[in-house]
């Protein structure tokens, strides 16, 4: 069956001619120009589905961020990687938001491996344990690798990041985030306990609105980076995929 699937696989590609590969160290431009996705209306769809269809029309990224706007439907993407020299090299990719439903990344060779993200299955069930949807890819000397990855929401807005880094990239890149967030975090906090300790000395309401105004903010930017899911509501579930409503009708409120 596999192997009737990679012939299907095979055949598809050269009536559907995709993008060349992209090899981190040679090609030039970015990994999102040579991607192209395609919208599915039927979430049924499945890897092997995607394979086999002939009728799916592909189109291309038209930034480093596309959006795809807010929409239940589910969404296909893929590329190649090209590695051209004679020793493995190892990458994390980066993509889609924090609070993207589901987010799985198939590795299309001798068999289908599959990697899963998103905030809807358990946090240690993920690729990565990172707040942000990342995977990790090895690819082997002097190969090209086929990837295909599967995004669905469940109405809220999907975007298409590929930053695509080695490993000292990837951790460089870490470190000014949380240097970046640890100041603005910092910034709620303290804004929201001043705020706190003015209405508790002058008796005054207005500073309590305004301090929890502050921690509601924060709460729903929590939500929006991942720290929620990862800390808090880990298990994913209905509370950690609403907490970005829930925090935004609090500060509307």
């Amino acid at each position: 069956m596999k192997r009737i699937l990679l012939l299907t696989y095979v055949l598809a590609c050269f009536a559907y001619a995709q993008k060349p590969a992209f090899d981190p160290e040679l090609s030039s431009g970015k990994l999102f120009q040579y991607s192209e996705y395609t919208q599915t209306v039927n979430n049924e769809y499945g890897i092997d589905d995607i394979l086999e269809s002939t009728s799916l029309k592909y189109e291309d990224l038209n930034s480093e961020n596309h959006d795809l706007g807010f929409t239940s439907d589910t969404y296909w993407l893929r590329y190649k990687l090209k590695n051209s020299s004679n020793t493995g090299k190892t990458y994390y990719l980066v993509t889609a938001r924090p609070i993207t439903d589901v987010v799985n990344l198939y590795n299309i060779g001798s068999s289908i491996n599959v990697q899963k993200s998103g905030d809807q299955i358990p946090f240690d069930e993920r690729a990565v344990d990172h707040r942000q949807t990342v995977f990790k890819i090895f690819l082997e000397p002097n190969s090209i690798e086929q990837f295909y990855m599967e995004l669905k929401s469940d109405g809220e807005t999907i975007n298409l990041p590929l930053n695509l880094y080695n490993e000292s990239e990837f951790v460089l890149t870490n470190y000014k985030q949380q240097l970046f967030l640890g100041l603005f975090y910092g910034v709620l906090l303290l804004a929201g306990l001043i705020y706190l300790s003015f209405y508790k000395s002058l008796k005054n309401k207005a500073f309590l609105y305004y301090g929890l105004y502050v921690f509601s903010i924060a709460l729903m930017q929590a939500a929006l980076d991942g720290f929620v899911y990862q800390y808090f509501f880990s298990s994913g579930g209905f509370l950690n995929s609403r907490m970005v409503l829930i925090s935004a009708l609090c500060s509307n409120i």
